[in-house]
């Protein structure tokens, strides 16, 4: 049975974490059913650890690797378990778990990387000669072989529907089974939770197109100067409007990339996730960090307003927001609201 409320409280209490019920009171019932959900997936112990360990500022001293067994096999050893596998095949016992929750983000490939097409003559994807090597088992031995797939919020879709695409690749669909593995949470500086923003929140309500203006880490700054924004979208027609939008008004606004491998920069070591990619393209790291928290939603802009966000120079003596953006967001609602008047009358 899923945590209450009232349970959530008394285990985040106890675990110096009562913050994450901090914006209780103002989320809808979804957002706090998908709240609590997550509050119950979490190892607090786990959290402790981790807290103990940044308290002691000496996390890699706190871990100590050591080298894996190394099991050596005769050619005896060898057949007897081969024959022992044979025996679980057989008794239909055996099934297959694919680890397949990361991007091709290294292949070039914005999508899961068992999608990606590695076949010289065919073009089939990774998933694919996995899947035929099960097919052969199944009717070698005469029994099912389950295929348990573990994706990511990031590709479960994707992967699902190249499955899909392909008729299970000769596999019984009721016998590929599809679960989402879980995000482990980060932690600041003091040992606290760190919780999701607005993004996460927008995003849940499913909308058709997401603005989201932030500062993030002063890089895009670096890049681009203080009278300038940097774009990130994954959504090339909402990237040309507001860019056109922002020419319209005067504000000045950049496309700046958003490719895969800004987010291999973003994983973390003790999280699945770290708040800052290092000094390299700051600004686009910090992109890919929001882009995990916007779901499977594709028509998103991210407008980092580091630079024209205040007025003064750089010390910033002179205090002031300059309201920046607010002209290019309703230049482009307009446009866009005058499209879709012009295709109702149609």
């Amino acid at each position: 049975m899923r945590v209450t409320v009232e349970q959530a409280k008394k285990e985040l209490a106890k675990a110096g974490q009562a913050h994450v019920l901090r914006f209780w009171d103002i989320l809808g019932a979804a957002e706090r059913d998908a709240l609590l959900a997550q509050i119950d997936e979490i190892d607090f112990g786990e959290v402790a650890r981790m807290k103990r360990m940044l308290a002691g500022r000496n996390v890699a001293a706190a871990v100590t690797p050591r080298p894996a067994p190394v099991v050596k096999w005769s050619r005896r050893t060898y057949g007897e378990a081969f024959a022992e596998g044979e025996a679980q095949l057989r008794k239909g016992r055996v099934a297959v778990l694919l680890v397949a929750g990361g991007q091709g983000s290294r292949l070039g490939y914005d999508g899961p990387k068992g999608a990606y097409g590695i076949g010289p003559v065919s073009g089939m994807p990774l998933f694919y000669f996995h899947a035929r090597k099960i097919v052969r088992l199944a009717r070698l031995y005469g029994k099912p072989v389950p295929f348990y797939i573990m994706t990511s919020d990031v590709n479960d879709a994707a992967t699902r529907a190249c499955f899909e695409d392909h008729d299970y690749f000769g596999l019984n669909p009721a016998d590929v089974i599809f679960f989402k593995q879980g995000v482990w949470p980060a932690l600041d500086a003091e040992g606290r939770l760190i919780l999701a923003d607005a993004l996460a929140w927008a995003a849940a309500e499913r909308p058709e197109r997401l603005l989201e203006f932030s500062t993030l880490t002063g890089a895009c700054a670096v890049a681009l100067g203080q009278r300038t924004a940097g774009l990130f979208s994954p959504d090339d027609q909402l990237a040309g409007d507001l860019l056109a939008a922002a020419t319209a008004t005067g504000e000045r606004l950049w496309r700046l990339p958003l490719w895969p491998e800004f987010l291999e920069e973003m994983r973390g070591a003790h999280a699945d996730l770290r708040n800052s990619g290092g000094r390299w393209g700051g600004a686009s790291t910090a992109a890919a960090f929001l882009s995990q928290f916007v779901g499977d939603l594709t028509s998103w802009a991210h407008l980092d307003i580091a630079g024209p966000a205040y007025v003064g120079g750089e010390d910033r003596s002179r205090r002031g927001a300059t309201g920046y953006g607010v002209a290019t967001a309703i230049q482009w609602l307009s446009e866009l609201a005058s499209r879709e008047s012009v295709r109702r009358r149609r």
